[in-house]
């Protein structure tokens, strides 16, 4: 892969004997220590003798927005430390990357780039309704993600039709099982989309094939009519292509799939706090929330992630 490695020989013999542990950890930790040799130079010794004060700098430096990220990033450097402290090579007899806390990592998160990936129910709907998004079934992937539908590989959005749509309730009757409330805009716009057989490309504007044609199916979400597989992973990777385009269009980066489905859960949380008088810890364990959103993996790491506290 082109890799390159401070204190090659080390971190070689490290990738070896441990390549048994995960058939992904080559890939994985080479990639990190590819990336953090620079820095490893700079310093004049490898990461694991590197100071508390250096991992942080190094993790800021890394400028991610993503807690998770950082998360692993720890986790695979504290595995390479206690080698080298097995094989008495650290100076001062510490692996420092266990001391790194929860805190002290979100510290290290670039608060612009994960603030730009939530986004308000008030301005996903101002973008929607504007020239940005022309396509009906674009503003209904993205709102009805906002508002909780998904199932695995998306399946209760690209196996909805108009009759799963209960006009009278605004209730739509999900693939799976489950029954969920879902506001005006969407309802009509998942009305609207069920009719739409053409579909705009942002990206072929200008070209004599900017417009394509969709299926004549019954589906709320159509395919387009020359798709060559009808697979639920292919249409969930359409939707996901889809939702690229906006964002490029757009410049919005909450509008991927995992983006939109928390901006629509830290609304309704809100909500439950400033209109149901709900308590932070009751409304990330009300059972509404949790039907709709799904589980939270790890409460304490949502409440640094999204600064709930």
């Amino acid at each position: 892969m082109g890799y390159t490695y401070f204190n090659e020989k080390f971190k070689l013999q490290y990738l070896e004997e441990n390549k048994h542990r995960n058939m992904h950890i080559g890939d994985n930790i080479a990639l990190l220590f590819d990336r953090i040799a620079p820095i490893e130079e700079n310093l004049g010794k490898d990461l694991y003798d590197f100071s508390v004060a250096e991992i942080l700098g190094y993790y800021k430096y890394y400028n991610t927005s993503s807690l998770e990220s950082l998360m692993v990033i720890n986790g695979q450097y504290k595995l390479y430390t206690a080698y080298a402290l097995k094989s008495g090579l650290v100076k001062d007899n510490q692996n420092h990357y266990a001391e790194i806390t929860l805190e002290a990592l979100m510290s290290c998160v670039h608060k612009g780039l994960a603030e730009a990936k939530v986004i308000s129910r008030a301005d996903l709907l101002d973008l929607l309704r504007s020239s940005d998004v022309q396509n009906v079934s674009d503003k209904v992937v993205c709102l009805a993600v906002f508002e909780g539908i998904g199932g695995k590989n998306m399946t209760e959005l690209t196996h909805l039709e108009p009759g799963d749509i209960d006009k009278k309730t605004r209730t739509v009757h999900l693939y799976g099982g489950r029954k969920l409330k879902i506001s005006e805009e969407l309802m009509n716009w998942m009305l609207e989309s069920a009719e739409e057989y053409d579909y705009y490309n942002e990206f072929t504007k200008g070209t004599n094939n900017n417009t394509h044609y969709l299926e004549t199916d019954t589906r709320v979400i159509k395919r387009l009519s020359n798709s060559t597989s009808d697979s639920d992973i292919q249409r969930h990777k359409t939707l996901n292509r889809r939702l690229d385009r906006l964002i490029s269009a757009t410049q919005c980066n909450a509008l991927g799939i995992g983006a939109l489905k928390e901006s629509g859960r830290l609304e309704m949380i809100q909500n439950l706090m400033k209109k149901k008088g709900k308590t932070l810890d009751e409304a990330l364990k009300d059972e509404d929330m949790l039907y709709r959103y799904g589980r939270i993996a790890s409460l304490k790491r949502y409440r640094l992630k999204y600064g709930l506290d």
